[in-house]
């Protein structure tokens, strides 16, 4: 056992040997035998382990060292496994078949787009993804070809629309049939033609106006000589007649044109331009009073079309002019024949005032000798023409 010894302030323990560092004193520090030295990073460096993951190493002054995983390797798929496969010569030939029909419909379907047909280019794609349908509804099968392509098209209800139905009209007419350019090159003429006559619009302005030109193999020469005579027929009417037309119903010399070229067509254009009745319109246009209008809608004129109402209110005025000259002869009351009794003739068949007309022109024959003007159909107006 060691013994123990007072030094200073010091206490020291002999043992078997003096041993400086066991000095325990109030200003030395303590050293505790069973703690660990400190230690410290000696080396920092990386690599890549069998696995393919980057790895980080620490070695510490102790010579432990320590790995840490900082990106870890990709994950790669097991590899599948390899079919072999046969290539045979029908697979080659549905190839090559699917390849041309691919070819044949972009060529069909660039040269009508190319037209400017729009919705037949569009048919031409349903017959390549197999959805054509013939006039008959039938389906009909993929082509392979250019001409194939076309020959579908032709069976469809759009193209029958748009070339197929003019076409058959020029062959019952002893026309020749036309192809599609050539359809779209005359559309293109009438078209000038019409604008520059200025007609209005909705008037022959589109594919299916132009049907009946073509069918009829009518030349851009002729439309333009008929649109002619309409204009000058329509240039010589009552200049206050077309002003009141004008202000009452906004039609213009370029519709009433429009109308005497074709009545047909020109009735609905003018309904449309006019949005009311045309009855007092047809009534001015012929030298009725507006009051004579309201008097033949009493019988029925709005429900009549608009050339027949414009021939009507013609004769009416033409046999009120004359029976107003004769009365005014005779300057008597009891057969007076105006406008009045002329629209209630002309309109509603009115007998009295057919009588009172017919009495009229007896006193004319009688008073003269010769033949009376008065009957309701003895004035003949230059009537509108077709176009």
């Amino acid at each position: 056992m060691a013994t123990p010894f007072m030094f200073g302030n010091n206490r020291m323990a002999i043992d078997s040997g003096f041993n400086p560092w066991d000095i325990i004193g109030p200003d030395n520090p303590v050293l505790k035998p069973d703690e660990p030295p400190v230690k410290t990073i000696t080396k920092v460096d990386n690599f890549r382990d069998a696995a393919g993951n980057l790895v980080l190493r620490t070695t510490y002054s102790d010579g432990s060292t320590e790995d840490t995983i900082i990106d870890p390797a990709p994950i790669t798929p097991p590899p599948t496994q390899q079919t072999t496969t046969t290539t045979t010569e029908d697979d080659i030939l549905k190839k090559m078949a699917a390849e041309k029909r691919q070819s044949a419909f972009e060529v069909m379907r660039e040269r009508f787009t190319a037209m400017g047909l729009g919705t037949l280019a569009l048919e031409i794609e349903k017959i390549f993804k197999g959805e054509g349908k013939t006039r008959g509804n039938s389906p009909i099968p993929i082509p392979t070809s250019d001409a194939g392509f076309y020959l579908a098209l032709i069976e469809t209800d759009a193209y029958y629309k748009r070339f197929g139905a003019v076409n058959e009209a020029r062959i019952k007419a002893g026309y020749s049939a036309l192809d599609e350019r050539t359809i779209l090159g005359m559309e293109d003429e009438y078209q000038k033609v019409m604008k520059s006559y200025t007609m209005p619009t909705g008037f022959y302005d589109s594919p299916e106006d132009y049907q009946t030109f073509i069918a009829n193999n009518l030349s851009e020469r002729e439309l333009a000589d008929r649109l002619q005579a309409s204009r000058q027929f329509a240039a010589v009417v009552d200049p206050n007649i077309k002003a009141q037309l004008k202000s009452l119903y906004n039609i213009d010399e370029n519709m009433l044109a429009a109308y005497i070229a074709d009545p047909t067509k020109g009735q609905d254009l003018l309904k449309g331009l006019a949005g009311k009745s045309l009855t007092a319109a047809a009534a001015v246009l012929s030298g009725i009073t507006a009051q004579g209008a309201e008097l033949a809608t009493g019988f029925g004129a709005g429900e009549m079309s608009f050339a027949e109402q414009q021939q009507r209110f013609g004769t009416a005025a033409t046999a009120a002019e004359r029976g107003r000259f004769l009365s005014e002869i005779e300057r008597q009351q009891q057969d007076v024949y105006g406008e009045q009794q002329a629209i209630a003739e002309t309109f509603g068949g009115l007998e009295s005032s057919r009588r009172a007309r017919e009495r009229l022109t007896a006193r004319e024959v009688a008073r003269f000798g010769g033949a009376a003007g008065t009957t309701t159909a003895s004035f003949t107006k230059p009537t509108a023409g077709q176009i």
